[in-house]
């Protein structure tokens, strides 16, 4: 069967059926900013996978999002011009994305604004979690590569099994 993308939100996921594998990537889970939630996705994605069945994801970690506060970066091209600023609150475990963005429309500017949250996950907290609602032979992996993440890594995929 080929692939099935769908938009919804992860703490109500319906996937219509069981499948044996389940990715969420491009920092999905950090976009959860209450880790309760979370729990309720990891138990959503459990319920819809087959014994046995793949889950696979990735993070930006704490290191990477520590990292990018106050930074600013600029996006520019002929018809597209975006600035963003990321503020990381190490308390609340929140880094936040403000992007101002400006669209080309014939011979004007239209301004438009983009408002991101990520929530900082530990690795070993996600581990934990995941155990908690029945997942078990959980691998964290390095940046694009199948070995244990680096201390200064960026980003970490993650891929868990669902008991049988």
């Amino acid at each position: 069967n080929p692939p099935m993308f769908i938009c919804q939100d992860m703490r109500e996921l319906d996937l219509y059926g069981t499948v044996d594998a389940a990715i969420c990537m491009l920092d999905g889970i950090n976009y959860v900013t209450v880790p309760e939630n979370l729990l309720i996705v990891f138990e959503r994605v459990r319920l819809f996978l087959e014994p046995g069945g793949i889950f696979i994801f990735d993070v930006n970690t704490p290191y990477k999002l520590s990292l990018l506060d106050g930074e600013y970066f600029v996006d520019d091209t002929d018809d597209v011009y975006c600035a963003w600023r990321v503020d990381f609150e190490k308390e609340k475990h929140l880094a936040s994305y403000s992007f101002d963005i400006f669209e080309k429309v014939g011979k004007l500017w239209r301004r438009g604004e983009e408002k991101h949250m990520e929530y900082v996950y530990e690795p070993e907290e996600l581990k934990y979690m995941l155990k908690k609602v029945g997942f078990n032979d959980i691998n964290i992996f390095g940046n694009m590569s199948m070995l244990p993440p680096e201390e200064n890594e960026m980003r970490i995929f993650i891929c868990a099994v669902k008991g049988k």
